[in-house]
């Protein structure tokens, strides 16, 4: 949040009405007793400990023909760490860093790190998957 954001609720047309959703807000009833001041309306808040959409950790490795629309678990709903999904996603990015030296040859540096135009493609190719 930040004044912008603010400014857009205390501007919004009074016909205008607000559903807020957060899971990081820690003064909710705060809030939305200043929600109910500047809207002149009442304010209900709703509150559970158990998310309505699960927290998932996932890894993207890049943008290979393979893997371009692949994202591998590593963390799920219940926090446990997949060691399976890790593996998997190193061995897709062994996969493409070794297909990615075969294809230039032996000529080029041995470094696994990308350089600006492979970052560029490997963020477009996220963006795309997403």
């Amino acid at each position: 949040r930040g004044v912008v954001w603010e400014e857009v609720l205390i501007m919004l047309p009074e016909h205008v009405n607000i559903i807020l959703l957060s899971a990081t807000v820690p003064n909710t009833l705060e809030f939305a007793d200043w929600i109910g001041r500047i809207k002149r309306k009442r304010i209900y808040v709703i509150s559970t400990l158990r998310r309505p959409v699960p927290l998932e950790h996932h890894l993207y490795t890049g943008n290979s023909h393979k893997t371009q629309h692949e994202l591998f678990l590593l963390l799920d709903a219940r926090g446990t760490f997949l060691t399976k999904g890790y593996y998997a996603a190193v061995e897709a990015k062994k996969e493409r860093s070794s297909k990615h030296a075969q294809t230039f040859g032996a000529k080029q540096p041995t470094h696994t790190g990308t350089g600006p135009g492979q970052e560029k493609g490997v963020w477009l190719s996220l963006m795309d998957a997403l």
